[in-house]
């Protein structure tokens, strides 16, 4: 029996959600719930209209941005009312737009956007429309990987990191190259909305002590460690005691690791601090850094402990490897050498992704479709799918390999994790699935 292919083409659907009418206020997406790191965020960018979903309640927040969404999304910002004809490409219009306005040489379109190019077209455009585009000349230092920037793109992130549009990933990198989701875009152009709100106080003229720190992380002791789950209170005050508050300093709070802990602005504890809530989600440190209208930049170090990072020893207990574990295994061990060969770095295995891809392969028995039986959102962030009539990892990958739809996925730089499924039909054929992501 002929073997069949299918590869996953999530571009129409995130275009989509570009450039159709922005959503209502208050729509929820059943993948951005209450609780994300990036709720906030995607609510207001959808409120305005900068986005809207890729489904009718799906956001697709770990889906990539690439260089052509963003033309669109900020000509929208500018009140851009162009469109494309129907023979041009769908970004036509913001492409356009962008070059004209010195946001962006509009080259590229279909290529993820990275941190520094996400700043660099985000900094031209604060420029276009007046806004604050003045940068701390040292803030770049702290980074090691500060010699990673372009040269083209230096001072756009200085200026973004300077007014805390974009944070490090760590408290000693700023991965200038790491591509950027829509999640991580809705928070960086929130931040920039809201950038410079509250009272202006010149640095040198400013006569209180910032004072940052975290407190209030059950049990009492150093609020520096929470638990999964757990919460503690980020606090920015100032001596003499909430003076910085009575001039009306505004902050903006973010985490290097948004998928490790949640902020939220809490304003229960006292009207003399500002305060965010910091809940923990999933075991690691990250930096925690606040930057002021007052010209204030600050940073904290925050632990969540819990359990370990997903495991990717197949004897693992915390991954369900199912009947087909010798099997899976061959596939990732393949899938692996393959990138290897091609000068890319190893995918780690992600428990999310094996129970998605288990999920989809049973599914695969009933529809052999990228579109789920019973219409369900996607997981991961792309998929490639086959079918053949033994059961045989060698050749599933094989197939995959000899098809350039479904090997551009396999050697797509931007993934860092993998799940692998494999089910018997009733047929007697075999169902194999491969699910691919940025985030765990």
């Amino acid at each position: 029996m002929k073997k069949q292919l299918l590869a996953l083409v999530s571009a129409a659907a995130l275009c989509a959600g570009l450039m159709g009418p922005a959503s209502a206020a208050g729509q929820t997406f059943t993948d951005v719930p209450q609780g994300h790191w990036a709720y906030e965020s995607v609510d207001y960018a959808v409120d305005k209209g900068y986005f809207s979903g890729t489904g009718v309640d799906t956001f697709s927040p770990d889906y990539t941005m690439t260089r052509a969404m963003l033309w669109t999304v900020l000509s929208r910002m500018d009140n851009y009312t162009g469109t494309s004809a129907p023979s041009q490409p769908w970004y036509k219009s913001g492409q356009d737009w962008a070059v004209k306005n010195g946001i962006s040489d509009g080259t590229n379109p279909d290529a993820d956007i990275t941190r520094e190019q996400f700043a660099s077209m985000l900094y031209n455009f604060a420029r276009h429309t007046g806004r604050d585009t003045s940068t701390g000349s040292t803030v770049l230092n702290q980074f090691a990987d500060r010699s990673s920037i372009s040269s083209y793109a230096v001072d756009a992130m200085a200026w973004a990191v300077t007014h805390g549009i974009v944070s490090g990933t760590t408290s000693t990198t700023v991965s200038p190259a790491v591509v950027t989701t829509r999640a991580q875009a809705a928070a960086m152009l929130m931040r920039f909305d809201k950038m410079g709100e509250g009272t202006q106080v010149d640095p040198e003229e400013a006569d209180y002590e910032t004072i940052f720190r975290v407190i209030n992380a059950p049990p009492l002791y150093p609020g520096d460690s929470i638990d999964v789950g757990g919460l503690a209170f980020i606090a920015i005050g100032s001596e003499p005691y909430g003076a910085n508050v009575k001039v009306g300093v505004t902050y903006t709070v973010t985490c290097s690791d948004p998928s490790m802990a949640r902020i939220y602005r809490e304003n229960s504890i006292s009207q003399d601090e500002v305060c965010y809530g910091v809940e923990g989600l999933k075991a690691g440190t990250a930096t925690i850094t606040a930057v002021g209208s007052d010209g204030f930049r600050g940073t904290v170090t925050i632990t969540v402990k819990g359990d370990e990072a997903e495991p990717t020893d197949p004897d693992s207990p915390n991954v369900d490897w199912g009947e087909y574990a010798e099997i899976i295994d061959k596939m990732i061990q393949l899938t692996n050498e393959e990138r290897a060969r091609n000068g890319l770095g190893e995918l780690k295995v992600s428990e999310r992704l094996m129970s998605g891809a288990a999920i989809r392969a049973d599914e695969c028995t009933i529809s052999f479709s990228h579109t789920r039986p019973n219409g369900g959102d996607p997981i991961g962030s792309a998929e490639i799918l086959a079918a053949t009539s033994s059961l045989d990892a060698n050749r599933a990958i094989n197939n995959w390999i000899q098809s350039d739809a479904h090997h551009k996925i396999m050697l797509n730089s931007k993934y860092n994790y993998i799940g692998v499924g494999v089910a018997e039909g009733t047929d007697g054929r075999y169902y194999y699935v491969e699910l691919f992501s940025v985030q765990q």
